[in-house]
């Protein structure tokens, strides 16, 4: 039993302003950045490369000559990469910028004189970082075509918000809260800058001797020298051998190696640039939450009418009319008022990926507004919203969840780009899916040599356990290598694995893929469905961006199911 959407009052409607369709919340919806510029990829092979490079990278050597110092340039350069991964996933707009500060970094020629392993992977180091700074452009212009989406949508109507919603100050707690941990590593890097200073005003001016090494503690990293009949203890870095006589600079009480004149602070040191990265990420994103949602309010801006749901703290938005909810365009947090059931509203702001919104309706008689908690993201599904009032434990129905959002999205790709084809259309397998294939066969096959190689004796069970296991793989390989659909004017051929069959069009109920990876032609009862078999691995294609033939191939068949007018035409 469907739902209708109960529609507001005509008094808190502004004058003009245009429902929200669904051909244009397609258009919005089907904005999305290429796989490779998801930050997921350049994010990986930056933490990767950067963590190869620092196992090439050579130990510094201490000498008299060449004595080490507290390095705040390559300290700075190698803690700002940390918040920078962050940024890749939820600031793109500070990531843009510390992208090319990294990139400056990397060009200091001290990071450029190890050996070939170290210079080869920082050159990965700074593709990664070019990687991820084009990455973060194209999805700041993503936002950009959301946003222009939007506009056109409105055509051009705005209103201001209503006197009567209550103003609510976004990114406030966020803002304190980054202020407050800037403020304490500002301390820690303040004490430390103050202490390398005085080291180095006494290094300046202490007298060069010489000291015999008493003790030696390389766990704590604690040197103790004799000088002038007394013994101090030392906090070095480098090591030392017991017995031998080493360069000291001494001035009153302060007493240092001269290869190491300064305090080992590097604790206080990465703790401070850390807690800066942490501030900054807290505070500029209290800043622009706070200015984006200031901004409803400043001056009138664009209006839609859509239609809406609140379930376990998230609104999803949907095209107007969509009464049954079926399809949501996009979600955020909110807080307010109880906003009953599937309801029209007003949606007040041009929504796009990270934005702030505000919507309006009435319940019985009186105004009712639901504004931003959290930042605008794409939602597919209304399983999107039930997601928060699962149990944080259930990590099943959240892959579910993320599963069914995925196939929405590629569904309504499908629907708004899919246009009717010429003559019959044919989905398979692709170059890696095959790839895959010939590897599992590889697998399988090196599998059994080896156990007749060794000539090891075991258990039925246990022969019985490989047999099974090498018939699902080479069934998978088979499926991932000869998998194919055909859609002509009658129907879909289907062939899976050793038969093709013959499924027409009035006999569809629907085309999955399901989230273990296995593409279904569901039939109407009676008829038996078409099981091409497991053709990817959603979970996998899902964590890295990748968009699997299988998932694209159920969408756009799922699309001609739904719209005749989508499939192949009939041959004469």
């Amino acid at each position: 039993m469907s739902t209708s959407a109960t529609p507001p009052a005509d008094d808190h409607i502004p004058g003009g302003c245009r429902p929200w369709t669904t051909s244009d919340a397609a258009r919005w919806a089907a904005v999305r950045l290429p796989r490779w510029a998801r930050p997921a990829w350049p994010a990986a092979a930056l933490a990767l490369s950067v963590v190869v490079a620092l196992v090439f990278s050579p130990d510094e050597v201490c000498t008299v000559s060449s004595p080490c110092g507290p390095q705040w340039f390559d300290a700075a350069g190698t803690m700002l990469l940390l918040p920078h991964l962050v940024w890749l996933f939820v600031l793109p707009e500070l990531a843009v910028v510390s992208a090319p500060l990294l990139l400056l970094w990397m060009a200091d020629p001290g990071n450029w004189q190890g050996a070939w392993g170290e210079r080869i992977a920082d050159g990965a180091v700074v593709a990664a970082l070019c990687w991820g700074w084009a990455g973060v452009a194209l999805r700041l212009r993503a936002r950009r075509r959301q946003r222009g989406y939007a506009l056109d949508a409105a055509g051009g109507v705005t209103a201001a918000v209503p006197r009567t919603v209550a103003r609510v100050r976004r990114g406030v707690a966020l803002g304190v809260t980054g202020v407050l941990v800037c403020g304490a590593a500002g301390f820690l890097l303040t004490t430390a800058v103050m202490g390398d200073r005085h080291d180095e005003l006494m290094a300046r001016t202490a007298a060069p001797l010489r000291a015999q090494v008493t003790a030696y503690d390389d766990v704590n990293g604690v040197v103790t020298v004799a000088l002038d009949g007394r013994k101090h203890r030392i906090e070095v870095a480098g090591g030392y051998t017991v017995g031998d006589t080493i360069p000291v600079l001494a001035k009153g009480d302060w007493i240092r190696p001269a290869a190491e004149p300064y305090e080992d602070r590097t604790g206080r040191q990465v703790l401070g640039l850390l807690g800066a990265g942490l501030g900054v990420s807290l505070l500029g994103g209290g800043l622009l939450a706070g200015l984006r949602a200031a901004g409803l309010r400043r001056r009138p801006v664009p209006v839609l009418r859509v239609t809406a749901r609140r379930r376990g703290g998230r609104m999803g938005i949907f095209a107007a009319g969509d009464g049954e909810g079926d399809w949501p365009v996009l979600s955020y947090t909110s807080f307010g008022r109880s906003w009953p059931g599937v309801r029209e509203g007003v949606l007040y702001g041009a929504p796009y990926e990270g934005g702030e919104v505000l919507l309006t309706g009435a319940h019985n008689n009186s105004p009712t507004a639901q504004a931003g908690a959290g930042p605008v993201r794409p939602a597919s599904t209304e399983v999107d919203l039930a997601v928060a009032r699962r149990p944080r434990g259930d990590r099943t129905g959240k892959a579910l969840a993320a599963h069914r959002r995925d196939e929405q999205d590629r569904l309504r790709v499908a629907l708004a780009t899919l246009k009717p084809p010429a003559g019959p259309v044919r989905w398979q397998g692709g170059p890696v899916g095959r790839l895959l294939g010939v590897l599992l066969v590889c697998v399988v096959t090196g599998m059994w040599i080896g156990l007749l190689a060794v000539g090891e004796e075991g258990s039925v069970g246990r022969y019985v356990t490989w047999f099974l296991g090498s018939i699902w793989m080479a069934a998978t390989a088979w499926a991932l290598v000869t998998w194919r659909i055909t859609a002509d004017g009658t129907g879909l051929r289907v062939r899976a694995r050793w038969r093709t069959r013959h499924v027409p069009w009035d006999t569809i109920r629907a085309v999955v893929y399901t989230r273990d990876g296995l593409l279904v032609v569901r039939t109407l009862t009676g008829t038996p469905d078409a099981v091409v078999g497991t053709v990817g691995w959603p979970w996998a294609e899902r964590q890295f961006g990748l968009h699997n033939r299988a998932g694209r191939a159920a969408a756009e068949l799922a699309a001609m199911v739904r719209d005749p007018a989508l499939r192949p035409p009939v041959q004469g």
